[in-house]
């Protein structure tokens, strides 16, 4: 039997799924330590995020950026830090689903600088940023990236993409770029290339949109590795409806009321698409979506939604409701957790401490603690694709952890208070006992 230079595995065994929030008694892991190691956390019960259990307490060996193995650990030789956690809980780095950190930039140096460290202080390590000028959002990945400033891993799309006039015209005078036009297929092809050559790994659409020149988006954005999110736009008034991105292809949905054009019963629809299509006045549209809102359930179709949720189903379509900006008028996330839909978890602001808001009002949806915490690391993992880097803890994973006292397992505000984080290996925030 050959033996590993850098460890050797004398144990494991994968034991059974367990009821969330359990400690797992079979998983126990013994590994050797090499010459190079840089850090062992110790006696640290680490989140199996696939079998959604906590393992008995471990070890997490981290060697420069990575995790390089978990499992019990002999005596470090020397050089090697260890870090005792006996009693605390690693979970993996979060991340914060729908943010806008462009608008930092609006504020003092000191004050973004302040602010993209607190992500990281509260356990955020990474972001899926969707809207914001591309080069000033490039400018800020460099500056996280070098080691500049500390901040989160930046996932971005540059600016969101619509069909002019833009409906955040004015929020555009105070950040130049954070909508663009886009009206031709030679519009497409310029600015998808651009933001590609500048960093970003995917786009966003938002609001209204020409159905030729949004499926030209997603020909473009295919073959340039780009990841579409779609943004359908205010309450009913949709360019592009959300059925038809999950038609073309469109995996990524933000903001929960978004169904709602869609699954309108059918003289409420009737009305709409009349409002859509008649060159009217802009308060009548506005009059229209207040008695929806007013209606709620009763304005809509439940055999009409529950189609919309089988497509999702059937396309692996990702949701991320948002909740901190549209939860009161918000009647179809319940629907979507009773449906098991995957939901990411995001607040659409550059704030951090509002994930956790987030969190609870996701909670008070009905979503356990398990599907949350999977909503903010692996499944955007997996949906940006970097499932390979970030979203779990194992070998071979960037060591980007949160550590807690309480588990969070059993209630989700636990993570409001971290004991340390650890980002590309490094200890970047410690609280004192």
């Amino acid at each position: 039997m050959r033996i590993s230079i850098r460890l050797l595995i004398v144990f494991f065994l994968i034991g059974v799924n367990l009821p969330s929030g359990a400690i797992d008694p079979e998983l126990k892991r013994k590994v050797m330590i090499s010459e190079d190691s840089h850090i062992v956390l110790s006696n640290v019960h680490v989140f199996d995020v696939s079998r959604g259990v906590l393992t008995l307490e471990q070890d997490i060996l981290i060697e420069g950026t990575q995790i390089k193995a978990v499992g019990r650990m002999d005596a470090p030789k020397k050089g090697v830090q260890r870090i005792d956690l006996s009693g605390r809980f690693a979970f993996p780095g979060l991340f914060e689903c729908h943010t806008h950190l462009a608008f930092l930039t609006t504020r003092n140096e000191e004050e973004m600088i302040a602010e993209l460290r607190a992500f990281v202080f509260n356990g955020i390590t990474q972001v899926r940023d969707l809207g914001g000028p591309i080069d000033v959002l490039r400018q800020m990945d460099k500056r996280i990236s070098s080691g500049e400033i500390l901040g989160p891993k930046m996932f971005y799309s540059g600016s969101m993409l619509e069909k002019p006039p833009l409906f955040y015209i004015k929020k555009n005078k105070i950040l130049p770029g954070l909508q663009m036009g886009i009206s031709t297929k030679e519009d497409v092809a310029r600015v998808l290339l651009e933001f590609a050559g500048k960093g970003a790994c995917m786009i966003k659409t938002y609001g209204k949109m020409d159905l030729d020149v949004y499926k030209y988006i997603l020909v473009v954005a295919k073959k340039l590795g780009l990841r579409v999110v779609h943004d359908p736009g205010r309450y009913l008034f949709h360019g592009i409806p959300m059925d038809t991105a999950i038609d073309l292809g469109v995996t990524s949905i933000e903001h929960g009321v978004a169904p709602w054009p869609v699954v309108l019963k059918d003289e409420l629809k009737k009305e709409h698409d009349r409002l859509m299509s008649e060159n009217v006045e802009e308060a009548a549209r506005e009059s229209f979506i207040e008695k929806v809102i007013k209606l709620g359930f009763e304005s809509i179709s439940m055999e009409k939604l529950q189609r919309l949720i089988d497509k999702m189903l059937e396309n692996n379509v990702y949701i991320c409701p948002t909740l901190c900006i549209y939860g009161p008028e918000d009647i179809f996330t319940k629907e979507f957790i009773k449906n098991k839909v995957k939901i990411l978890v995001g607040h659409d602001g550059p704030s951090p401490s509002l994930l956790f808001t987030e969190m609870k009002l996701l909670r008070d949806r009905g979503l356990s603690e398990l599907e949350i915490i999977r909503g903010a690391t692996i499944y955007p993992a997996k949906w940006l694709g970097v499932d390979d880097r970030y979203g779990s803890i194992s070998p071979g994973m960037l060591a980007n952890l949160v550590i807690l006292d309480k588990n969070p397992l059993e209630d989700i505000g636990n993570f409001e208070s971290p004991y340390m984080v650890i980002k590309n290996g490094q200890v970047v925030f410690a609280r004192s006992k």
